[in-house]
Formats: structure tokens, sequence, C-alpha cells
């Protein structure tokens, strides 16, 4: 082959334009050479709804789908967030009013206002009604204090059922069964029995000792009724007996009894403020100003006090069930702030409520809000790395797989999802680019990287996104493995021309008698060595097998030139 036809073979490769193939992914990454960083988009929006309810009364029940859920007041409109989405039966209850039932629709993310106006029960009291009621009223009125024992059993059988009803500490009650009430039913028919005399002392005493010890131990609710009881057995024991002593001991215990009193009636009022704050759902916050503090203030004085504890326990179903609801609309910031509220009670009042079941709630709320906190960690490392650039290496310290580690603790975590697409498209982009560019070797590197990053997150919930895009990825690779790259042609093309061309010169040299014969063989072997890598180049590609077979033919005889040329020299 001539050399015009070699270098007009050389012009038509170098002009040749590879078509580029479709790209599907968007910009490239940024001049400053950082990967582009997609803004994750927001986590899920929370499912759920909220529900203020409105009553024209005080103190009136509300029911949820016939479960108590608290007071309304016409001031203090009862609230509920994160109600789940749909219909729910709202109930409405006060004395004396007709009850109000509703069904509302809970809508997600949106306050639902509901509205309960009672109105007062008609009076449907009949006259017949009323004659009835009085009638059972003479009758009861008409029945001795104990018709189950006076008049029917001897004196000692009463004192049999008087000493067994002692012995079963059936002091007072139930009512007409008891130690006291035998007792009474003795003195009456007896007056002088001293058996009787001496039990209802006895019983007396118990309810003194046990008001004192009750008074020691902070139960001052408990206290006062064992003191009522001793009041109004040891006032019946002065007006029977004539007991002038026991009526002395008696004015002393008043004092005593009248200072508890007012102690009761300020606990009252301290519950009564409490109750208020409660309504209002201020359960722990603001400091001072909560239910809890002053329900703590009454334990303090009354341990016992059922109302307090009562209360107590529903503020910790509160805040658990409201943790619980804000955990499962995966607002876990929100669930966090009630369950840490509902752990402060359990620490505080853990002595009194022994009860293993808030322990073990406690244990495992616990447990959540690490787990939590941990990923928490996890994810601001990540992000700390991706920001930085740190995508897919060093191993175990990169972004991808923190990500990674955040989804196994939490599956379907959307933030670390969010952040490994991310990380995709980057790689995605970056091979594509290199591609356009011609750069074969960048892009494959690139694609190869979201290759191995996209086959750890195919069986995710993502595959539907990632699969066409994977597969496109695995298609161009391979192409781009057969694809010449235009650049070292060019490369090729410019050496074999400034070859050439010495080639030439040395020629005419040659022709002037001048010694070059070394100087042209050496020039040759270089023509051949890039017609082999033109060659090799050309073999990416496809439809160009004409052009090598006629590179080969020129290679061939210059090949045999030199064979002829070095026989001449040596």
């Amino acid at each position: 082959m001539s050399e015009k036809r070699l270098l007009s073979v050389i012009i038509i490769c170098s002009m040749l334009i590879w078509p580029v193939f479709a790209r599907a992914a968007g910009p490239v990454s940024s001049e400053s050479g950082q990967p582009s960083i997609d803004t994750p988009e927001a986590a899920e929006k929370p499912s759920g709804g909220h529900l203020k309810i409105m009553v024209n009364m005080p103190n009136v029940k509300i029911y949820l789908n016939g479960k108590i859920e608290g007071l309304a007041h016409p001031s203090r409109p009862l609230t509920r967030e994160y109600l789940p989405t749909g219909q729910i039966l709202l109930r409405g209850v006060v004395k004396e009013h007709e009850p109000v039932t509703k069904t509302i629709e809970i809508i997600d993310g949106k306050t639902i206002e509901a509205m309960l106006n009672f109105v007062p029960k008609p009076n449907k009291t009949s006259e017949a009604a009323k004659k009835k009621q009085l009638k059972k009223k003479a009758e009861q009125d008409k029945k001795p204090e104990n018709q189950s024992v006076e008049g029917l059993f001897t004196i000692d059988q009463i004192l049999t059922s008087a000493e067994t009803c002692f012995q079963k500490k059936r002091y007072t009650l139930p009512k007409g069964d008891n130690a006291f009430d035998y007792c009474r039913t003795i003195i009456r028919a007896e007056p002088e029995n001293l058996n009787a005399k001496e039990l209802i002392y006895k019983i007396m005493n118990i309810y003194r000792s046990w008001a004192i010890r009750e008074r020691e131990t902070k139960k001052v609710t408990k206290s006062l009724k064992h003191w009522q009881q001793y009041l109004r057995i040891g006032e019946y024991a002065v007006r029977t007996f004539d007991d002038h002593k026991l009526a002395k001991t008696i004015e002393i215990d008043k004092q005593q009894i009248n200072h508890i009193g007012k102690n009761v009636d300020s606990l009252k009022e301290k519950l009564k403020k409490a109750d208020t704050y409660f309504i209002a759902q201020h359960f722990t916050l603001p400091k001072k100003k909560n239910a809890f503090d002053i329900y703590m203030d009454v334990l303090a004085e009354d341990l016992t006090n059922r109302s307090a504890r009562s209360r107590i326990r529903e503020m910790m179903k509160y805040y658990r069930k409201w943790g619980d609801s804000a955990w499962t609309a995966r607002r876990f910031s929100r669930a966090i702030q009630f369950y840490e509220q509902y752990l402060y009670i359990v620490d505080t009042v853990s002595e009194l409520l022994p009860n293993s079941k808030y322990r073990s709630q406690a244990a495992s709320i616990r447990k959540r809000i690490r787990r939590q906190e941990n990923i928490r960690s996890l994810l601001k490392k990540a992000d700390n790395l991706f920001a930085a650039g740190s995508l897919k290496m060093p191993e175990d310290k990169n972004a991808f797989d923190i990500y990674t580690k955040v989804l196994k603790i939490s599956p379907g975590n959307a933030r670390a999802e969010k952040k490994q697409l991310a990380i995709l498209r980057h790689y995605l982009r970056e091979g594509d680019q290199a591609f356009e560019e011609g750069r074969n070797e960048d892009a494959k590197r690139a694609w190869t990287d979201y290759l191995y990053l996209a086959d750890r997150v195919l069986n995710s919930k993502n595959e539907a996104l990632i699969r066409p895009i994977y597969d496109r990825v695995v298609s161009d690779i391979g192409k781009s493995e057969k694809q010449f790259d235009l650049t070292r042609l060019s490369d090729l093309k410019k050496s074999l021309d400034a070859n050439n061309k010495l080639y030439e010169q040395l020629k005419i040299k040659e022709q002037e008698d001048i010694d070059v014969a070394l100087e042209i063989i050496e020039v040759m072997n270089k023509i051949i060595s890039d017609m082999k890598k033109i060659e090799i180049e050309l073999g990416k590609g496809t439809s160009f097998d004409d052009h090598i077979l006629e590179i080969k033919n020129a290679r061939k005889g210059k090949e045999n030139e030199i064979q002829l040329r070095k026989s001449k020299v040596f």
C-alpha cells in the first residue's frame, strides 16, 4: 500500500465520531471536583391527625371509641394528638344531662374541632314512682338496726358472732354483720354485759392505734378515716357507759383529729389545683406549675392518696400512648420527648409504683431511645463523610457503609435510603460524563463503582428504581470496552505522520548518496509500531475490518522492506 493511501485511512479513522449513548443521569459533578450532593427530601409525612373537643358544660367525661380519654371544660377544651386517620366514635357524658355521641373523621395532618352541646335530662319521675320510693323508705325506717340478729338469737349466740367478726377483723364493716354492731345489739338487750363492753373498747383502741400508725407513715387520709371510726365508737362508749375518763382522752385526741382534718382539707385544695393542671394537660411542664409536681407534694404528706396516685398513672399512660403514636408516625424526636417525660415520672415515683409492669415498660422505652440515639449518631457521622466526599472509601469508614449500618438497625430509614441513592447518582453521573468525553477508562471505573454499590441495595424497596439504570450501566460497560479511544487514535496518527515525514526526508538523503541506512531502519521500526497500535485501537470498534486489513498489509510491506535493508547493511 502506498504512503498516501495509508495516510488517507488514518485521516478517515480520526474523523469518525462514535455515537453517544442516551443518558438517564442528570447534571454532572461540580467544577470543584466534589461530588454533587442531592439534598435528601424530608422524611415521610407522619400519619395521624389531631382532635380538639369543646363543650358547654364543666367536668364532661370524654370517650374515644369507648375508652375514657379525660375531662373537658368550657374554658379548657380537651385535645388529643396523633390519632389514627379514619372515623372514630366521640362520646361525652356529664351528670344530669343527656350524653352526646358523634362520629368524627380524623384527617391526616389536620386538627379537627368538635363541639359537644349538652341539654338537661327531662324529669320523668312519675307520681307512682315517687309513692313507691316513699313506701320503700318507710319500710326501711321500720326495720330494727340489726334485723338479722335482734329478737332472733340468744345473747350468747350474738356474742359468738361478735367475737367471730372480731377475729376476722370485721370491726365496723360490713353494715349489720360486724363486731361493733353485734356488741351494740347486746348492750341494748343487756346494758351491763362486760364481754360486749370489753370488745367495744378493744375495737376503739385498734382504730386509735391504726390512726397513729398511719399518721406516722404519712398516710394522712387513712389516718383520718381511722380517727373518725375511733371517735364514733368512743363517743358511743362515753354516752352508753358514762365513761368520763374516756371523754377527756377523746377531747385531747380531737385536737389531733382536727389538725389532721385541716391537713386533709389542704390536700384536697392541692388536688383541686392539680386536677386543673391535669385537665389542661400541663402534666410535667412548666416547672412548678404542673399537675405532677403538685400530686407529688400531696404524696409527700399522704403517701397512699388514691386520687394523686391514680392521676399519676393516667399521666404515665398518656405519655406512653403519645410517644408510641409519634414513633409509629416516624416522628422520632417528638416521640423521645414524650418518652422522656414518661421515664421522668417512672423514675420519680419508682418507690410508689413497685409494679414490675412499669419497670419492664421503662426498660423497653430506654432501649428504644438508645437505639434511636445510635441511629442519630451514625447518620450525623455519615452525613459528614458524605459532605467530605468519602462516599465509598476507606472501607467501613465511608458514607455508604455507615448508611448501610443505619438501615440494618432501622430498615426503611428514609434519610439513609435517600443518601445512598444520592451516592449512586454521583457515580452514575461521573461515569456518564467521562464516557461522553471519550475517557473510557474513567467511565468504566465510575460505572464499576456504581454497580458495586447498587448490588448492595438491589433487594431494598428501591429496586424498581435502581434495576433499569443498573442494567443500562452493565450494557454501557460492555460497549465502552469495544469502543476505540479517539484521543489515543489521534495521538498515534500524529506520531505516524511525523515518522512518515522523517522517513521521506531520509530517503531523499539516501538518493543523494548520503549514508542514512541505519537511521531509515530505525524510523521504519517506529512506523511499524504505530501501525500495530492503530490496529489494536481500531479493533475495539466495529465495522473497521477493511481498514484494519489495509493497515496490516501496509505494515507487512514495511517489515519486508526492513529485512531487505538489513541484509544490505550487514
